[in-house]
């Protein structure tokens, strides 16, 4: 299962992903430009944990433009495509919950001003300079 409101200026909540069984990706563009979406998101179990597969669960721009406050990524493997959460204005904390699994596409957190606050757990590996383009975020890994 896949979901795409690309341009759906309307939506304002994404409710209950985190409870969303059989949701394997969200495409390219998917939200892209929902500005009106100000929540939190985070991923189901079992999201994007499909190995043999070559894609980006989380897909390119997919949540580019929108108005979300904050990112939690599952403890497997995942991976965003480049851009994936660019130009979010209002986001301000991300955690990776399994670093060792994680692919993050370039600049996958290009001009979010807010990113303040990246948490990675399972590493000692901290990105230097602008994490995945986040310029003013402060990277804390927890081993």
């Amino acid at each position: 299962m896949c979901v795409s409101f690309e341009g759906y200026t309307a939506l304002t909540g994404i409710y209950n992903l985190a409870s969303a069984t059989g949701l394997w990706f969200i495409r390219d563009y998917a939200f892209y430009n929902c500005e009106n979406l100000k929540t939190g998101v985070k991923f189901p179990s079992g999201f994007g944990y499909v190995e043999s597969f070559n894609y980006y669960p989380i897909g390119r721009y997919s949540f580019a433009n929108t108005g979300i406050t904050s990112v939690d990524f599952p403890k497997q493997y995942f991976a965003t495509g480049s851009y994936a959460f660019a130009n979010c204005k209002n986001l301000k904390t991300v955690t990776m919950r399994s670093f060792s699994k994680t692919l993050i596409g370039s600049n996958t957190f290009y001009n979010c001003p807010a990113l303040t606050s990246i948490t990675v757990y399972g590493t000692y590996y901290a990105p230097s300079g602008s994490p995945w383009g986040a310029t003013n975020a402060k990277v804390e890994c927890i081993r």
